[in-house]
């Protein structure tokens, strides 16, 4: 009875692994804005490491939501491989879709980036670089947040162009740089980076660790607030590490905005 039991417990980890590391979670998030006349959903992805497993997901979820607006928060790539990425970005060639880098694009060879970018232009994907902001529909705008400025200047200091008027949607890689982050008029910030803090400490929604954060980080899954700014964070979809997640399953978001009538 012993090894039956032992066997039982084997299994049902095993389950548990396959299903919390290979099934992305989808989180729904409804916002009310007085900003925006018609409604908007937004699917945000991000961290996706260019890891095949879960691109048939990824294009399913596509899919069934319908976005008006794909926001893609970097780190698509793994080294200098990103063939798997790019299968992916063919689901959104007639669907709005803008991206910001990660670290991980950062780092590659230039020749290897300049392609990659190729691939994006080609399935009608924005590249958004040097705090570059673009006009959406309407009055909402896309800004973003350089990568290169994260890893290698000063955030405090980065001019990041838009109206107070505006509806403004800020992408960036990485969420620690909230705190040194002027948002005055950024209505919402999409970030991932921290991979949901690898293992959730279940309930407190606490991770155990992230990179560039440390142990215990402040932002790792979920929505943030700071005067007027929410700052989304997700969880991503793939990790660069062997550590498999615990109480963290990958995740891609959905944010539906409304008009607030009442604003």
């Amino acid at each position: 009875m012993e090894i039956i039991a032992g066997i039982m417990i084997v299994l049902v980890v095993l389950i548990y692994y396959t299903w919390s590391n290979y099934r992305i979670e989808l989180t729904h998030y409804d916002l009310p804005s007085s900003k925006i006349e018609t409604s908007l959903r937004i699917l945000h992805i991000s961290d996706l490491h260019n890891n095949q497993i879960f691109i048939e997901q990824l294009k399913k979820i596509v899919k069934d939501t319908k976005p008006d607006l794909v926001l893609l928060t970097g780190d698509f790539v793994v080294r200098n491989n990103y063939m798997n990425a790019v299968d992916f970005f063919k689901t959104l060639t007639n669907i709005p879709a803008y991206y910001i880098d990660g670290n991980h694009e950062l780092a590659m060879k230039a020749e290897k980036r300049n392609a990659f970018y190729e691939q994006m232009i080609q399935n009608h994907i924005v590249i958004l670089d040097k705090n570059q902001s673009v006009c959406f529909k309407d009055n909402i705008k896309i800004l973003g947040l350089d990568e290169a400025v994260i890893r290698y200047g000063d955030v405090s200091k980065s001019t990041i162009r838009r109206n107070a008027s505006d509806f403004n949607i800020l992408l960036m890689h990485q969420p620690e740089v909230f705190d040194k982050l002027d948002t005055y008029d950024i209505d919402l910030i999409f970030a991932g980076h921290a991979h949901g803090g690898q293992w959730q400490i279940p309930l407190i929604n606490q991770g155990i660790f992230a990179p560039d954060q440390g142990l215990f980080p402040k932002y790792t899954n979920g929505i943030y607030q700071k005067g007027n700014t929410k700052m989304i964070v997700s969880r991503g979809i793939g990790t660069m590490v062997a550590i498999p997640r615990i109480f963290n399953r990958p995740q891609a978001i959905v944010m539906d905005i409304n008009k607030n009538r009442e604003s």
